[in-house]
């Protein structure tokens, strides 16, 4: 059967319109980016694009912390700064940002020519393990389109850029209405503080979430950390895991297994990694805990600083975990 000519001037007609629509697009997306987009949660695109911009320009921070809400509630940038005497000093951890999410979101921004000289990782433990509330919590930080390119997989958004319109409208506002800036520092440099209030007491010191008997770390979340590792030692810098403290001495014996773990792979990477064990602070007191791991904001500064005098005491010794491999 033929087909009639005006059947063809439609579809001829119908092509043009969907180039021209891709053309537009790509034009209007043009300073959003590949990735600004690509995240689920505006607030951690703007502040992770902004570090990725760092990269790019060459002014990576000296010191990055990275992980998840152990890391961002109680690691403060600027109280680490007083004592290493580093202004430099940047966050990328964040709540819920476990190892699966962290793989996708943080670890590409490290496998870069530019990188810090220190990388802090701060994780709780109960992270590392399969568990519906674990993968539950991931779940607002984990992008599916970031996982699919760290995984190779097909997104047709990398390929036709029209379908990447709905969710950057946002920063295409910022952009061409508002005349916003698309990326920024975060604020307080990433630490987010749990402020004290009045009613706040004591309350849930006492329950753990975790029971040792019951505890399963997962050797794909820990693959995570070894894959931190791998680009610590292509790239060069040095990986600073740290243990931090625990309310309860449940989560304390399941810090004992995860600091054992960490210790064997120090003796395997010891030029790159450095396991500090800081779940006992003595400046540290019961009213300092919002629960069983994270810190009021006054308790966060005594541990950041307890941490820097650390990590002050290494640098004066050059961190000589090269020396040690090679004695």
């Amino acid at each position: 059967m033929d087909i009639p000519r005006h059947w063809w001037a439609s579809i001829v007609l119908l092509l043009i319109l969907l180039l021209s629509a891709e053309i537009c697009a790509r034009f209007l997306l043009a300073p959003v980016g590949d990735n600004l987009w690509a995240y689920d949660s505006a607030s951690l695109s703007r502040s992770f694009e902004w570090y990725r911009q760092q990269t790019q320009n060459g002014t990576t921070p000296r010191i990055v912390a990275i992980g998840d809400s152990t890391g961002a509630r109680n690691f403060d940038p600027a109280s680490f700064s007083e004592v290493v005497a580093i202004d430099d000093v940047y966050s990328l951890a964040r709540a819920g940002n476990f190892p699966r999410a962290m793989r996708s979101n943080t670890l590409p921004l490290l496998d870069t020519e530019s990188v810090p000289e220190r990388v802090i990782l701060m994780q709780w433990p109960g992270s590392l393990r399969d568990d519906p509330r674990t993968d539950q919590i991931e779940a607002g930080m984990v992008s599916s389109i970031l996982e699919a390119r760290i995984d190779d997989r097909f997104i047709i958004t990398d390929y036709i850029q029209i379908t990447r319109l709905f969710r950057a409208r946002s920063y295409l506002l910022d952009f061409w209405i508002r005349d916003e800036p698309l990326v920024r520092r975060a604020e307080n440099n990433g630490f987010d503080p749990f402020v004290r209030r009045g009613d706040d007491g004591d309350a849930g010191l006492g329950a753990s979430v975790l029971s040792p008997e019951e505890f399963t770390f997962s050797e794909a979340r820990r693959d995570v950390t070894r894959a931190l590792l791998n680009i610590a030692t292509r790239r060069s810098f040095v990986v600073i895991a740290v243990v931090g403290p625990f309310f309860s001495g449940t989560d304390f014996a399941i810090g004992n297994e995860h600091l054992f773990w960490l210790k064997g792979l120090e003796r395997q990477h010891c030029a790159n990694l450095v396991v500090l064990d800081l779940r006992s602070i003595p400046e540290l007191a019961p009213e300092s805990f919002k629960d069983n791991h994270h810190l009021f904001e006054d308790g966060a500064k005594m541990f950041t600083r307890a941490l820097g005098i650390k990590i002050r005491d290494l640098r004066e010794r050059d961190l000589s975990t090269r020396d040690a491999c090679s004695m």
